[in-house]
């Protein structure tokens, strides 16, 4: 219940972020060094928080070591996934969460294979702890994308918005 429950309010409050900010087009840029996600603040439970304590202090607290949750969380920026359509309840969840690494691995933005290579999202390099070995889990999940003798390459992260604003 909890990790739908922040799952969904992380999301909402990077749509909030966006639109309170227009006009935008790069979420990396908005404030120095990646400030779009610990500078500004929502209200939950009473208190401040921003998305990098949200995602540091409560999301990864239950994310019950499944590294789909770096997937499930939207950034506004082009290279995440986009928002899916419904919100994430406790009792799908899982489902869900096997939905969003279905898309992330048919998504050339997060893992394409080249030749012998497998060219991943710097996703799966800035939590590389939480997917161990990041080839051995997209091949878990998608074998079709891991060659026998992979060389493993992270593709640069595009944060430009995935979408205009209003």
């Amino acid at each position: 219940d909890r990790l739908a429950y922040y799952l969904n309010a992380y999301n909402a409050f990077v749509l909030a972020a966006v639109r309170d900010h227009c006009p935008i087009t790069n979420v990396q840029e908005f404030y120095a060094g990646g400030g779009f996600f610990w500078r500004i603040s929502f209200w939950m439970g009473g208190e401040p928080i921003t998305l990098t304590d949200l995602q540091s202090q409560k999301i990864r607290s239950v994310m019950q070591s499944n590294p789909a949750i770096h997937f499930a969380r939207v950034g506004a920026a082009k290279g995440f996934l986009p928002l899916r359509p419904e919100a994430y309840v406790s009792d799908r969840l899982k489902d869900q969460l096997n939905e969003v690494v279905e898309s992330a691995l048919k998504s050339e933005e997060m893992a394409k294979r080249v030749g012998d290579e497998l060219h991943l999202s710097e996703i799966f390099d800035w939590y590389k702890s939480d997917f161990v070995k990041p080839e051995d889990w997209v091949k878990r999940h998608a074998p079709a994308l891991v060659s026998d003798k992979v060389k493993v390459t992270f593709m640069p992260f595009d944060w430009r918005l995935n979408g205009a604003c209003p």
